[in-house]
């Protein structure tokens, strides 16, 4: 979901927001650092530049996601896959409970 992310000085209810579009993890953020209050589940506003709040600067250009060449391969070797079975055991274990829990998932019939 997109949070309209709305200027000092501009009201409640702009259409174009002056900050643009933040994800919702990122208007989060800033929220709890205190850059900006919620007006809405859609909609954040930055503190005014005399607020009492501490400014953070924001960068200008964010780095990219993904960097080129380089690629992540699991490990392989022997000994790091059996220490890591049981936690990998318990980590899909513990996700096949959660979606049953949540109605994801269809228990298996077990017959006696």
């Amino acid at each position: 979901m997109r949070i309209a992310f709305l200027g000092h000085n501009q009201p409640i209810h702009a259409s174009n927001p002056s900050g643009g579009w933040l994800s919702r993890r990122d208007a989060d953020n800033l929220v709890r650092d205190m850059a900006a209050e919620r007006l809405s589940q859609k909609r954040i506003r930055a503190f005014a530049p005399n607020s009492i709040f501490p400014r953070h600067e924001l960068p200008s250009e964010l780095p990219p996601i993904e960097t080129a060449g380089c690629v992540f391969r699991c490990p392989t070797s022997p000994s790091w896959l059996m220490e890591h079975a049981e936690k990998s055991r318990a980590i899909k274990v513990g996700a096949r409970l959660e979606r049953l829990a949540l109605g994801y998932d269809k228990p298996k019939e077990v017959y006696a």
